[in-house]
């Protein structure tokens, strides 16, 4: 029997190739990149006013477990408020710095960030959950100078604070602590929007520094990369061209846990979404032993367009899958 599999239309490929006298081969693509977004948070805008009610972020929450979900319209309104709440600190140009995983308070913040124009910044949550001294915390958080440090649960990531000092305003959703300068996040979203935040958004270029983008730091201390609006923008395009779909494209709906400390959940995944006016289901699962039977609880219920991981989780995954029909015909829907 013939299987059926959907006809990806891949743009063809046109490469020229340029041998110079040294050896030297110069390899170009002769494809144009097409017209790119002016930024990440029109985006964001757009899709509200298109599609206010689809949803954007989705996340379990509570004892329960049971889906939460942010729309377009809800999204931008959150966000509206944390830009104003982040202009009203009037700390121009500075950082926002994020410890805590992936979550949709998370994804508000880092699209506000980039209304704010104050750079953005996640690091990987193993420097501060794990480490003992918190050298690595310490020397990312010196270079950042931050204006403000974003946890989703205080009293977990409380050590982590006080290691690297007061100075910097918090943002906390779940469990605050004792600091200095903090605010709940239930307050931060009641902020009253004036058209300062309109007036920041139109400031936005093509240069405006977007997120300091650490290396892995698997052997060093991690060291910052330098993301522009106009870096993301072009990426985005050159992604979204490899594929040229037509009126048959398929809604976009991913389940991805991939951290958004990296570039590929964090640039790749998440901008992704929002270009194409989908659904980002953030899986609280991993290809780990102990939690990736979470991720095929999650692909029971979500049948994403896409699938991508780790190598592992591909391993993990066709395993799963001979044994389990359920799963199967979920995830190939």
């Amino acid at each position: 029997m013939k299987e059926e599999f959907l006809n990806i239309p891949f743009l063809p490929r046109r490469v020229s190739i340029e041998t110079r006298p040294d050896g030297t081969l110069i390899v170009r693509s002769e494809i144009a990149l097409k017209a790119r977004e002016k930024n990440i948070p029109s985006l964001l805008h757009r899709n509200a006013q298109h599609r206010p009610t689809h949803p954007w972020l989705v996340q379990r929450r509570g004892d329960s477990q049971q889906w939460i979900s942010v729309s377009y319209a809800e999204g931008q309104k959150q966000v509206n408020a944390v830009t104003q709440h982040l202009l009203n600190l009037d700390k121009p140009g500075k950082t926002v710095m994020v410890l805590s995983g992936n979550s949709i308070e998370h994804g508000i913040l880092k699209v506000a960030a980039m209304q704010a124009r104050m750079p953005y910044s996640a690091i990987t949550t193993a420097y501060s959950l794990l480490s003992h001294d918190f050298s690595k915390l310490k020397a990312m958080h010196d270079l950042l100078e931050p204006a403000v440090i974003f946890v989703q649960d205080g009293k977990m990531f409380e050590n982590a604070l006080q290691a690297i000092g007061q100075e910097a305003h918090v943002i906390c959703v779940d469990n605050p602590i004792k600091h200095p300068s903090i605010k709940p996040w239930h307050e931060v979203i009641q902020t009253p929007v004036t058209q300062d935040v309109a007036a920041s958004l139109d400031k936005i270029t093509g240069d405006t520094v977007t997120k300091y983008q650490f290396t892995s730091g698997s052997t060093d201390t991690p060291k910052a990369a330098i993301v522009t609006q106009s870096m993301l923008c072009t990426a985005m395009a050159m992604t979204s061209q490899m594929i040229e779909w037509g009126n048959d494209r398929p809604e976009t709906v991913l389940l991805d846990w991939l951290p958004w400390s990296h570039v590929a959940g964090g640039l790749a995944v998440f901008n992704g979404v929002l270009e194409d006016g989908g659904t980002l289901y953030i899986d609280n699962g991993k290809p780990t032993p102990t939690e990736f039977h979470l991720t095929l609880k999650n692909l029971k219920e979500i049948s994403p367009v896409r699938f991508s991981g780790m190598p592992v989780s591909y391993t993990m995954l066709a395993e799963a899958l001979q044994k389990d029909e359920a799963l199967g015909k979920s995830f190939f829907r």
